[in-house]
């Protein structure tokens, strides 16, 4: 996924197309996370960068803004 440390770029925007990494909040959670959206029957799939983590489906998510970077800082 993101390394820590990294500066994340985000538009504001409350759209995305499938497979957007967006701001994605869940209300019925009432949390925020990065993660590529896709919509799948009614629902969304919100798929981790990280590929030790499974993608999850939610039925309530609000886009709040779209990531356009990743800044990484080299050591």
């Amino acid at each position: 996924g993101i390394p820590d440390g990294s500066v994340v770029v985000i538009r504001d925007q409350q759209n995305a197309d499938d497979g957007d990494r967006v701001v994605a909040y869940m209300p019925d959670r009432n949390e925020v996370t990065l993660k590529r959206l896709y919509r799948e029957g009614g629902r969304f799939k919100l798929v981790p960068s990280n590929k030790r983590l499974d993608p999850f489906f939610e039925d309530n998510v609000e886009v709040q803004g779209k990531v356009m970077g990743v800044m990484t800082q080299e050591i």
